[in-house]
């Protein structure tokens, strides 16, 4: 990895590590300031790699709208300000977690965009965390350092990121994290809370990337859209017309998100944590937020129609000045 060596005997030198020591002989000063500056370096080759390959400068249908690396960084701090209770080591397991969720998942396709050493073997796994802590353990064991992941930490991490995966709850007609059952401590479920939580934490953020995420998740609509912008090519009546709807449809789908956010993580999966973690994610999370939250979809949802069309593409996120330079005044009908 790119200028690890030159990192590691840097910190080697600040903390005057010997080989007698680990990670849990460090002070929690000396830990804190081991791991930060570990994570820190990671973020920035990791960010690197998400502008790069799904950044403004890709085509249309390679970027990711809401799935940047400002959404990672996002829930990286989240995580950071949940867990400030926690030990440095527990704060970075979930920072760590984070940094990998959602942008950077598999080795097989990452390769092209990180550097990876010869000396990772593609057999460590399929899965890009693993192989970048096998890789820091290694450099950590060869610079005398302690070991940053034990086999349980590989275990944790994985749990972690498997608990923002999303599967489709029929029994209650909502999306659900199934994971997050097998999480007891607020170290585990921080991550959860952080990436799907924001419908309860920032309202207005969780409305303007729901737009967002729309248009990810949407290419073929996104596509359609972008290419008339570039052409400066008014929508045809029935193109207003579709697209009206289908934005209207996904705010009545993001105002059952909110409800269902709100039952689920507000309202039970809080309720396994112990009172003092369940006081601290009250910090974070508040009816209030839920409430506003659903409000902005509601407001937002009587306006899809199609004689709001050109406003509409604005509150999705479509450059403004692009928009009016295409309006044009509708029939009468809408």
């Amino acid at each position: 990895m790119q200028d690890f060596k030159d990192r590691i005997i840097e910190i080697t030198k600040q903390l005057k590590v010997d080989k007698e020591k680990t990670l849990l002989l460090l002070s929690e000063a000396d830990q804190e300031r081991f791991l930060s500056s570990i994570l820190r370096w990671l973020t920035n080759i990791i960010f690197q790699y998400i502008e790069g390959r799904y950044g403004e400068q890709r085509s249309i249908e390679q970027r990711r709208p809401y799935h940047s690396k400002e959404h990672t960084r996002k829930v990286m701090e989240i995580v950071g300000k949940m867990l400030e209770h926690a030990t440095p080591k527990e704060r970075f397991l979930a920072q760590f977690a984070a940094l990998f969720h959602d942008t950077v998942e598999e080795f097989k396709d990452s390769k092209m965009g990180i550097r990876i050493p010869e000396e990772t073997n593609e057999s460590d796994s399929n899965e890009l965390f693993v192989v970048i802590a096998n890789y820091l353990n290694r450099q950590c064991s060869k610079y005398s350092l302690p070991l940053l992941f034990s086999d349980e930490d590989f275990k944790r991490v994985a749990l972690m990121i498997k608990t923002t995966k999303i599967a489709w709850n029929f029994q209650e007609g909502g999306p659900d994290q199934p994971a997050l059952i097998e999480c007891q401590r607020l170290e585990d479920c921080a991550l959860a809370f952080a990436d799907l939580g924001m419908v309860g934490i920032d309202p207005d953020e969780f409305f303007t990337n729901g737009q967002l995420l729309y248009r990810e998740q949407n290419i073929n609509i996104e596509l359609r859209i972008q290419q008339h912008l570039i052409d400066h090519k008014p929508f045809s009546i029935d193109e207003i017309t579709d697209f009206s709807y289908r934005f209207q449809c996904w705010c009545k789908a993001q105002i059952r998100f909110v409800d269902y956010s709100k039952m689920r993580h507000y309202e039970r999966d809080i309720q396994r944590l112990t009172e003092q973690d369940r006081s601290i994610v009250a910090k974070f999370f508040s009816t209030e937020n839920f409430k506003l939250s659903r409000e902005k979809y509601e407001e937002l949802s009587a306006r899809c129609k199609p004689s709001n069309f050109y406003e509409l593409l604005k509150d999705f996120g479509y450059d403004p000045e692009l928009v009016d330079q295409i309006a044009q005044p509708l029939p009468i009908p809408f």
